[in-house]
């Protein structure tokens, strides 16, 4: 067990070295204008040490870099970094997750509904006119629509 732990250490310790070495010479290339695929290399590496070690979020975090890198020097030079390596590294970005869309489609449609309805409470609730009411329950409803669309995208 022991043997994990130090292992772990070491994978740490690494990460921590690629990691300090992707920034210097992100920074540099930043400094210079001078932007190629190494910083991508260094923090893949990064990246893959901290897996090792057992820590996702850092892993996620230098992964996320090289992406950004990446993208930096196929804008300044097109072809630095081939198409696949990008795509690879994309799958480490968050996205907006299926039950997110659920929740926005049914929350903007009862929204809507709900401030569209001609007997809404009124002055109880808030102090705003019938006019307001109809253009805050347009805008929802319309943001419940878009949230269902890509809700039935993604399936």
């Amino acid at each position: 067990m022991f043997e994990k732990y130090k292992g772990r250490k070491s994978a740490r310790a690494n990460a921590e070295r690629w990691h300090r070495r992707a920034y210097a010479v992100s920074y540099e290339q930043g400094r210079t204008g001078n932007h190629d695929a190494e910083p991508v290399r260094l923090y893949e590496k990064a990246g893959k040490e901290w897996e090792a070690a057992g820590d996702s979020t850092r892993a996620m975090d230098d992964y996320i870099a090289a992406l950004h890198d990446a993208r930096k020097a196929n804008k300044k030079k097109p072809g630095t970094v081939s198409r696949d390596e990008i795509s690879e590294l994309e799958k480490w970005v968050p996205k907006f997750s299926g039950p997110a869309w659920v929740v926005l489609a049914i929350g903007g449609i009862l929204g809507g509904l709900f401030f569209l309805s001609p007997n809404m409470t009124g002055n109880a609730i808030t102090n705003i006119n019938q006019s307001s009411s109809n253009v805050l329950g347009v805008i929802l409803l319309v943001v419940g629509l878009v949230g269902a669309f890509f809700w039935v995208k993604k399936k």
